[in-house]
């Protein structure tokens, strides 16, 4: 009896060591790798402050009317040229993809243009004028993809400009006289771009504004008799490339 459970002991010792022998021959299996979640390089909320410089055409559509003897004259005048500034804004993300924000901006600008008008035989000027800058407070809607957004914006609009117009003909004895005049017009822009986060805290954009404004210059001759009040709409296009820094 004891030769026999020396026998089975002897027996399951060589099965429990094989098993040991087998188990630390096979390889060690590691903990199973998890990609980390895919995380957007650009945060679009929060306040932004940039500069912006790019390209204005401008049109001016003008009512030219004697001051005393209410004649009028009709016009119209180009202008074209630079302009740039500085924006700040604010955006915040009301879903993954839709965002709303606001944003103001001041832009020095040098449009210049001239032309010419005439009430009748009578009288005749010569204009030349300059829009020297614009600013915009606006609303944002805009939809992101991961590092990119594009917006629409509309708001209100401003711009100031000067003017010398001189007399080019005239029948009461004011021929070669000038008379300068500036004045703030008003108005509305809508527009559009888009923008792309390269960098930390950091974007560029493209965008287009269309500024339509109102407004009214008085111009006062040395001859008081060739006084005139001119009232003027102002049609601006505008292109800009601008840069911000994101302070989130």
């Amino acid at each position: 009896m004891r030769r026999s459970l020396l026998v089975l002991a002897a027996a399951a010792g060589i099965v429990g060591a094989s098993q040991l022998s087998y188990a630390a021959d096979l390889p060690v299996k590691g903990p199973v790798y998890k990609a980390p979640p895919a995380i957007a390089l650009y945060n679009w909320n929060g306040f932004y402050l940039g500069a912006n410089i790019g390209g204005g055409w401008q049109q001016n559509d003008n009512t030219g009317t004697n001051i005393a003897s209410g004649a009028q004259s009709s016009s119209s005048q180009n202008r074209t040229g630079i302009l740039g500034g500085g924006q700040l804004g604010y955006n915040y993300l009301v879903s993954p993809n839709f965002l709303l924000g606001v944003e103001g901006d001041f832009d020095g600008a040098d449009l210049t243009g001239s032309d010419d008008a005439c009430r009748d035989a009578s009288h005749c000027s010569h204009s030349d004028g300059k829009t020297d800058w614009l600013a915009t407070v606006r609303g944002r809607l805009g939809y992101v993809m991961n590092d990119w957004l594009l917006f629409a914006t509309g708001g209100g609009a401003w711009t100031h400009g000067s003017s010398t117009r001189t007399i080019t003909a005239s029948t009461n004895g004011s021929t070669g006289q000038s008379a300068s005049a500036s004045s703030t017009s008003d108005g509305w822009t809508v527009g559009g771009g888009v923008e792309y986060g390269f960098a930390r805290n950091w974007s560029a954009k493209l965008e287009y504004l269309y500024v339509e404004t109102k407004g009214s210059t008085d111009f006062y001759y040395p001859t008081a008799s060739s006084n005139t009040h001119v009232d003027h709409t102002g049609h601006l296009d505008v292109v800009r490339l601008g840069i911000n820094y994101h302070f989130n």
